[in-house]
């Protein structure tokens, strides 16, 4: 056989061995990162669900559906960052348009959830939708006196 050819022969072997070796890596290193993922969507999604189910059946008792609506909100924020050690207070934004000069909610939706802590003077805005934080900022109380 031609010396070209045998050159050329081992090269291909040795560069098929390190396609190998490389997919074999690469499969070794983003298929744990990939089901970790999926893995923390799904419980997202299930925290998601769990919510709006207490929602809809504590919507006889408007107390215990907002009780309902912060402690999951807590949850679900608490995944994503550290909460102050206090219980929020939560509106949510019904007509983002109506918030177009305030600051905090500048790319605030319809929906989206704004969770108080007047203690740490903390604001946090929340979309659910997305399981993303939109804006976290220090909260200035004016006193009144």
């Amino acid at each position: 056989m031609n010396k070209k050819l045998k050159t050329i022969l081992i090269l291909g072997g040795a560069v098929c061995a390190l396609l190998v070796t490389l997919s074999v890596v690469f499969a070794l290193v983003y298929m744990p990162i990939v089901k970790e993922n999926r893995e923390k969507a799904q419980q997202s999604q299930s925290l998601l669900k769990q919510f709006q189910n207490e929602v809809y059946n504590d919507m006889q008792d408007p107390e215990a559906a907002a009780k309902a609506e912060q402690d999951n909100l807590t949850i679900l924020v608490g995944r994503l960052m550290d909460l102050p050690d206090e219980t929020p207070s939560v509106a949510t934004v019904t007509d983002h348009t109506e918030l177009a000069g305030q600051p905090f909610f500048a790319n605030a939706q319809d929906g989206d959830k704004a969770l108080i802590y007047t203690k740490a003077k903390k604001a946090i805005l929340y979309r659910p939708s997305t399981d993303k934080i939109i804006e976290n900022m220090p909260l200035s109380l004016k006193d009144t006196q």
